[in-house]
């Protein structure tokens, strides 16, 4: 005998999204899970002077693994205007890092090495419109953690029709 579905659930995960910025290829600049994959896994710092772009709070649990690790954490990049307060960004705080709300990575600057050596941000005033850039923040390592996609190529290739459950 046949048994036929008439719905299927699919859990596929997700995956981080990068976010875009001029130079946002240049070594040095990963995502925050990359980040954090390679200091927990491996035991690898990734850097000695970061910057965390930030668009929700796992961003501030990158900054806390970053300053565990020995990392000087530059700053705090978060692109919303008034991130809600919960433990990790109140830890971030007391450890007196500085966090620039409503602000987006605008530019990364290319060291002697080719890899990033800083970075230029700017203050948003709009959907897709910034100020021109009034900060810069010199690091040897940027960290991005602006949010989740969820991992489901192949259900679209093959036609499957896609929803979310809140």
């Amino acid at each position: 005998f046949k048994v036929r579905a008439g719905q299927v659930i699919v859990a596929t995960g997700s995956m981080e999204q990068p976010s875009v910025f001029r130079n946002n290829d240049l070594p040095g600049i990963m995502l925050g899970s990359a980040a954090q994959r390679l200091m927990r896994h491996y035991g690898v710092k990734p850097g000695n002077r970061a910057v965390v772009v930030a668009a929700n709070a796992d961003g501030y649990g990158v900054g806390l693994d970053l300053l565990d690790a020995g990392v000087e954490l530059a700053g705090i990049l978060d692109l919303r205007a008034t991130p809600p307060e919960d433990a990790r960004a109140a830890a971030v705080r007391a450890k007196g890092v500085r966090i620039l709300t409503r602000h987006a990575p605008w530019e990364a600057f290319k060291g002697r090495n080719g890899a990033i050596a800083g970075l230029s941000a700017a203050r948003i005033i709009g959907h897709g419109k910034c100020e021109p850039a009034d900060e810069k923040l010199d690091c040897d390592l940027l960290c991005v953690s602006v949010g989740y996609a969820p991992v489901a190529h192949l259900l679209h290739h093959a036609g499957a029709k896609i929803g979310y459950h809140r």
